[in-house]
């Protein structure tokens, strides 16, 4: 069993983020504290709504302040990492489509849901994407 430490996004101290380049991906670390670390990048949005777009899907943030670190967030990568299409558009975060977002949308289809991401890690390609994981709670 594993177990994900999600903090609310205002709380991502940019610093603390760590890309480890690998043959095929590129890792993230988080550090929480002097000597503990976590594998990816967990952080909570909130009460949301989940929007489809084309083969897409938008996660709309509310919050000016959680969407400006999101925003460093994704700077961040894009500056240290070729390739790195952003995952902003306008005041959305930007999610592919897939068998779990496609379900936890019809489930919730117009209805605010509570959620949190975990950037996993940054697959390496022609475009270097991130694997998001979308957390419902």
């Amino acid at each position: 069993m594993s177990y994900l430490i999600i903090q609310d996004v205002k709380e991502i101290n940019i610093p603390n983020i760590y890309l480890i380049h690998e043959d095929r991906i590129v890792k993230i670390k988080y550090k929480l504290d002097k000597n503990i670390y976590t594998i990816g990048l967990s952080f909570k949005i909130g009460w949301t709504l989940l929007k489809k777009k084309n083969n897409a899907y938008l996660i709309q943030i509310q919050n000016k302040q959680s969407l400006s670190r999101i925003r460093e967030i994704d700077t961040y990568l894009k500056k240290n990492i070729n390739d790195f299409p952003t995952i902003i558009d306008g005041d959305n975060i930007i999610l592919q489509s897939n068998a779990v977002i496609d379900d936890i949308y019809s489930k919730n289809k117009g209805k605010s849901i509570n959620i949190s991401l975990f950037i996993k890690y940054i697959k390496k390609d022609d475009i270097n994407y991130p694997i998001i994981h979308i957390v419902n709670e």
